[in-house]
């Protein structure tokens, strides 16, 4: 059978961050583990030299905190590999502008969960919703690269998502749009079932709720720059309304994308072991290899309701019908899998 190829390599280039997201807990690691810099420039060969020009996704942490940013971005323009990262743009200054600009980064996706206040409270520093817009206006100005906004759905800015996507797509000469994201197990933890029920920010107003996605679906119908796909937001709303059942008919992660971590390991679902590391094997080697291929089979029968599934790579040809009873749709568990 012919293994697939994935349509992404992402780079989780570093654990360290210095925002205090409440949805977020990799800033509580305070790891500082990077794979050495002259690795990049061999490793971005390696994926030009496999799978042609393929997206490399840079992430974090924060990873305007990593040294290696450069070095990895430099490697990626010279091997024409399109790149495309996600910061909080605290960092984001002139120098940073300048170079996303002179290096034609294609998206910089900029967090922002809501307005000032609230996009401050849930970063948990004041000043990260001013330096967010302001490195906005820096990249704008350059000419080369537009950022996007990348904004999670949660309770403390539901009231105001409407308003706020109003604002960012009346922003046009800043930002080239704006997708959504629905609140997740917070990133840097195990998976632990049913951890909604303890989380202060899930949304629990489910009458708001529904007119807020049906009202973003109207905008985006109506030509507003919303990036999301149409049929997202009625999955978000199954998705809230029943976390305990939420499921897609199959998990394609496996067959889409991998993760670098900052220390080199190979993942294709953050909440099972790595399959291996490219400081120890080439990376066509791992994702063809034994225990990739165990775990891209145990994945396709997972049906744990994973935020992956309902986010980054969303898949519409796998949604159950919403008029499946939910108390039909099969507990899920977790795939796992065993290195020999």
């Amino acid at each position: 059978m012919t293994t697939p190829k994935p349509h992404y390599v992402s780079f989780h280039i570093i654990d360290r961050c210095d925002a205090r997201c409440r949805h977020c807990d990799i800033w509580r690691r305070k790891a500082d583990l990077e794979m050495p810099p002259d690795f990049y420039p061999d490793i971005a060969r390696q994926i030009s030299r496999w799978l042609g020009p393929v997206e490399i996704q840079i992430a974090g942490g924060e990873p305007l905190l990593s040294r290696n940013v450069p070095i990895l971005i430099e490697a990626a323009r010279d091997l024409h590999l399109p790149v495309s990262m996600t910061t909080n743009a605290y960092h984001l200054d002139d120098d940073w502008a300048e170079r996303l600009s002179r290096w034609e980064v294609r998206y910089v996706n900029i967090s922002l969960d809501g307005f000032r206040e609230t996009h401050d409270r849930n970063r948990g520093v004041e000043g990260y919703f001013k330096a967010a817009t302001e490195a906005a206006a820096r990249l704008t100005g350059l000419g080369k690269v537009k950022p996007r906004v990348t904004c999670v759905i949660f309770k403390d800015n539901l009231g105001e998502i409407v308003e706020f996507t109003e604002w960012v797509c009346r922003q046009s000469k800043l930002f080239d749009g704006i997708f959504f994201q629905a609140m997740a197990q917070p990133f840097g933890n195990d998976y632990k079932p049913e951890w909604w029920k303890k989380a202060t920010l899930w949304p629990d107003d489910h009458e708001l709720l529904g007119h807020v996605l049906g009202r973003l679906l109207e905008m985006k119908t109506a030509g507003y720059p919303i990036l999301n796909r149409n049929e997202q937001f009625a999955a978000m709303r199954r998705y809230f309304r029943h976390p305990e059942n939420f499921s897609l008919a199959k998990c394609t992660v496996g067959e889409k994308g991998v993760t670098i971590g900052p220390e080199g390991s190979v993942r294709m679902c953050p909440y099972d072991p790595p399959v291996g590391n490219v400081l120890e094997k080439d990376l066509r080697t791992i994702w063809e290899g034994y225990e990739a291929r165990n775990l891209r089979k145990k994945m396709s029968n997972c049906r744990t309701n994973c935020h992956l599934l309902m986010n980054c790579v969303f898949d519409k040809t796998q949604l159950i019908p919403e008029s499946a009873p939910v108390d039909n749709i099969p507990p899920r568990e977790i795939a796992s899998v065993t290195a020999s």
